[in-house]
């Protein structure tokens, strides 16, 4: 087992975002794992998809992450009266 080198990130768009992309470069050991935080704000009811694509120098290619998400109708914001005497 020998380290890989991430040679190709590219991060979702749209309605997926994140403010801390994987890094190009970044060097892994075998069995190492990596944590994305990754943020879903729809911006309309349904289904949203997109996917996060990481590719090293293993020779596998680009491997793919798919996210799926469901934007739901917002709840109704009720406002409180005001009554001045």
């Amino acid at each position: 087992n020998i380290p890989i080198t991430l040679t190709k990130a590219k991060a979702p768009a749209g309605v997926f975002s994140t403010s801390t992309p994987v890094s190009e470069g970044l060097t892994l050991d075998p069995d190492a794992v990596i944590h994305q935080k990754v943020t879903f704000a729809p911006t309309a009811r349904g289904v949203a998809t997109a996917h996060y694509v990481i590719t090293a120098d293993d020779g596998r290619g680009a491997q793919t992450e798919n996210l799926t998400g469901r934007g739901v109708a917002a709840a109704p914001v009720i406002a409180g009266g005001w009554r001045f005497v």
